[in-house]
């Protein structure tokens, strides 16, 4: 992805994590696997297997890198905030100056509605940033 242009992604080693990515593998092993059947004694052509590789497909893999490489950009996006010296804030306390309850702010940082960062278990982030989605 770096190769790309994309931040690098990191996707954090939970458990729950690491059995959503051992499942996304086992997607795409499924559907590469009669290709290493199809030749059982000998090994297959490497071209045919980049091919499938590149035809494969795992949305939950999809998913799980969509979700890391969204708090990718919004740790990126947090910092820029930071160099102008924004004040960062708890996100609870935003969300309630805008009439929020303090239970959503979980939900809206999870569906990228808000851009924050979590620092010792408490999202912050800035009034502007904050206002940019949700006004």
């Amino acid at each position: 992805m770096i190769s790309n242009g994309y931040p690098l992604v990191i996707i954090k080693g939970t458990d729950k994590n690491k059995q959503v990515y051992y499942k996304g593998l086992e997607e795409i092993d499924n559907q590469l696997s009669n290709l290493f059947t199809k030749y059982k004694n000998i090994p297959p052509d490497k071209h045919k297997v980049l091919e499938g590789l590149k035809e494969a497909k795992s949305n939950i893999l999809k998913k799980l890198i969509l979700e890391a490489l969204r708090e990718s950009l919004d740790r990126l996006i947090v910092a820029k905030y930071e160099e102008k010296e924004e004040k960062l804030e708890p996100v609870s306390k935003l969300l309630k100056d805008l009439g929020y309850s303090p239970e959503s702010t979980r939900q809206l940082i999870k569906r990228g509605k808000i851009i924050a960062v979590k620092i010792k278990k408490t999202w912050h982030s800035t009034k502007d940033l904050v206002k940019m989605f949700l006004i």
